[in-house]
């Protein structure tokens, strides 16, 4: 057994918990320090719950989701952040900022205060904190938005779809997704339909690459890739690319010669103005049929196969097959479940993002995540070989590469 001295002078853990609370950025610097206390801080909280404790947490866990979003789309929280300590907001300004009445700002400035959101120095004032600054980040703002609005509806009309069996629909409706939104229309459909949640999700997923480690970090494009092309030459395919950002950063990145191409359906071809203004073709294509572009040197596809079942993936991976040349590979960006399991070291424990999307695609669109030796199994369905999987992130994000045998 441990040292459990600390058991006997809890006071001395105490102040050091105290000195890291109020002064984070003395670890800014030290990475694996202040993940690991992190990580220990996190599993202490909970080692240490009473059972109506951990009930409370699970039972209110919608709650972070749905306060910011109150509080950002009604102001509150940027009028928080016009105090300070020593110059705290007044709730009455809070609630006069926020056009909110004063019994629900104090309720919500509560539980602020218990998430850390907030200070609360003298009765009835209120301070920032660094969450609330993160909170008001634009990109946390899509991100929470995108959520609370479309996503989370969808994880809690899974425990529903799940009750139903695998064959089992109502109306047409087959997905938790569907279920929560009360529509037979795919996640995809329903967003083209509705322009407002498709400025919402397709501002999420640009956010999210802002802040996100690049696949591009660890392909190097030019020497690995496109090395020698001429100008007519395909370099590379962006298959269901969206607004055409992974295209633009190839363009970008690219010094050589050769095409970059982006390919979606009709609807959001017409809508990729920064693709078409950045100087990348785009293509209408459907890629469950076979691919019009023969012999590119890339043909590339993120986060595509994480929206479909393992006989969808194949159909698509399939569809590329006949057009890939004897020197063209095939870039998969995904999550592979499993990873850390192959880190040197031995095992790490489970980050909080990949368990997190393997369960968004499940309930927005009854698909699943995937280990290595699942993608090499669809890939070898399609007549393609595993090459090589390039982890870039530590929530599992990687390259998975292919090429015909």
């Amino acid at each position: 057994m441990g040292d459990l001295s600390v058991a006997s002078d809890p006071a001395y853990l105490i102040e050091q918990l105290k000195l890291v609370v109020k002064h984070p950025e003395t670890l800014n610097n030290d990475e694996t320090h202040r993940a690991e206390i992190q990580r220990l801080g996190r599993l202490m909280s909970v080692a240490l719950e009473t059972q109506q404790e951990s009930m409370q947490r699970i039972q209110f866990a919608h709650l972070p989701l749905v306060t910011t979003r109150i509080s950002n789309d009604s102001g509150l929280f940027t009028a928080l952040s016009k105090g300070d300590d020593v110059n705290p907001v007044a709730i009455a300004d809070l609630a006069k900022a926020s056009g909110l009445d004063k019994n629900l700002v104090s309720i919500l400035m509560d539980y602020h205060c218990y998430q850390g959101a907030a200070i609360e120095p003298r009765q009835g004032f209120y301070a920032p904190t660094g969450l609330t600054h993160h909170l008001l980040d634009p990109k946390v703002v899509k991100t929470t938005t995108c959520w609370q609005e479309i996503v989370g509806p969808a994880y809690g009309a899974l425990p529903r779809r799940l009750k139903r069996g695998p064959d089992e629909s109502e109306s047409g409706q087959k997905t938790a997704f569907q279920i929560a939104h009360d529509t037979t229309q795919s996640f995809y459909d329903w967003l083209e339909s509705r322009p407002e949640q498709h400025s919402i999700f397709y501002g999420f997923m640009a956010a999210n690459h802002a802040i996100t480690a690049r696949w591009l970090d660890v392909i190097r494009f030019d020497e690995e890739i496109a090395a020698g092309a001429d100008a007519n030459e395909v370099v590379f395919v962006d298959i269901g690319g969206g607004d055409g950002a992974q295209a633009i950063e190839v363009h970008q990145v690219h010094q050589g010669g050769g095409r970059v191409i982006m390919q979606d359906r009709p609807a959001v071809i017409e809508k990729a103005t920064k693709a078409h203004a950045a100087g990348v073709e785009t293509m209408a294509y459907d890629f469950f049929t076979e691919q019009p572009v023969k012999g590119a040197r890339a043909y590339f596809i993120q986060f595509v196969l994480l929206n479909w079942d393992d006989a969808e993936c194949v159909r698509i991976l399939a569809s590329q097959t006949p057009a890939m040349g004897p020197a063209s590979v095939l870039m998969i960006v995904d999550f592979v479940q499993g990873h850390r399991w192959e880190r040197s070291g031995g095992p790490r424990e489970p980050d909080l993002y990949t368990p997190a999307t393997a369960l968004a695609a499940r309930a927005c669109h009854d698909a699943k995540g995937r280990s290595r030796a699942d993608y090499r199994d669809l890939l070898e369905r399609a007549g393609l070989e595993l090459t090589e999987v390039r982890i870039f992130t530590d929530a599992g994000q990687a390259v998975i590469m292919a090429k015909k045998p």
